[in-house]
């Protein structure tokens, strides 16, 4: 009778375990998804595309960038909302294809030169000590000739591409301070991008 009712005092408190886990799993599952939505809603991305892998491209794809990111700086540093940043950007798209088709001719070379505006998945990205979740997120995106090559990410709102050297990936923590919650901005400066709730860390831990 007494191994009955403590087998039975087992498989309650282990369903009740599981039933708080699964719980607890849905609780971190939709704060991840919202938190996410928030940063990725909240920034303006560079993408650019290189032809190939080949040195010459890559290094072409760096030049790109640089005359790009020269032109940009100005234009995007009174920029409060990422909404702002992305109507200046499409406001001054012809002006940046046109910038970029001249960059790759100034540097000999005659590839074709695409550049648009929309949302892309990017994956999970480090800059120095900022971690971006994976997600999708508004960018400005150039595609050099086949766009077959390494990709070089930025990010233009809040502008943390324009931070430093002409690297272009020096970031100032301190530009999302405005842009983000407390919460978010402690998150990818932490490199927490499980996004955990500190409820279901004390769960785990009993």
């Amino acid at each position: 009778m007494f191994e009955e009712l403590l087998l039975n005092f087992k498989v309650k408190r282990l369903i009740i375990s599981l039933v708080i886990g699964i719980f607890a799993l849905g609780i971190v599952t939709d704060y991840s998804t919202k938190v996410t939505t928030h940063i990725s809603n909240s920034v303006f991305r560079f993408h650019i595309l290189a032809n190939s892998d080949l040195e010459a491209d890559q290094n072409l794809k760096i030049m790109v960038r640089d005359d790009i990111l020269e032109y940009l700086s100005p234009i995007l540093s009174n920029a409060k909302s990422q909404n702002e940043a992305k109507n200046i950007v499409s406001n001054n798209i012809k002006n940046i294809q046109d910038l970029a088709k001249k960059s790759v001719k100034k540097h000999g070379y005659n590839y074709n030169v695409s550049v648009f505006t929309g949302n892309y998945k990017f994956p999970q990205k480090q800059y120095d000590n900022i971690t971006l979740p994976k997600g999708n997120y508004n960018a400005l995106r150039i595609v050099i000739g086949n766009g077959e090559g390494h990709n070089w990410w930025c990010v233009l709102y809040p502008q943390l591409c324009f931070v430093g050297s002409s690297n272009g990936n020096m970031p100032n923590k301190s530009k999302l301070k405005t842009t983000l919650t407390e919460d978010e901005y402690n998150m990818i400066t932490s490199g927490n991008v499980n996004f955990k709730l500190k409820i279901v860390e004390l769960f785990s831990r009993n």
